[in-house]
């Protein structure tokens, strides 16, 4: 595969929702769901790395939720973790 093809089948410029799957050729739908899925891993790292010092620099004041988890769960679609033995 050429790097022309190998950018077709790559994470889109602009909006990842504008991807017109069903122009994709198989090879390059299953690189873009790999290259979607690596790029979620480093953002998620990212997120885990700003939430850690989100948790240790933001008082409950500033957050207005009664943790990190709670003030993130408000603002996203994710929800809080339970600890082991919660």
């Amino acid at each position: 595969m050429g790097d022309g093809e190998r950018t077709q089948g790559a994470l889109p410029d602009g909006d990842p929702a504008d991807v017109d799957t069903l122009r994709l050729t198989e090879a390059q739908l299953l690189e873009t769901v790999l290259a979607v899925s690596a790029e979620i891993t480093r953002l998620e790292a990212m997120r885990v790395r700003l939430m850690d010092a989100v948790d240790s620099r933001c008082r409950v004041d500033v957050l207005g939720h009664p943790h990190a988890k709670a003030w993130l769960a408000a603002h996203t679609m994710l929800e809080p973790g339970r600890r082991v033995g919660s």
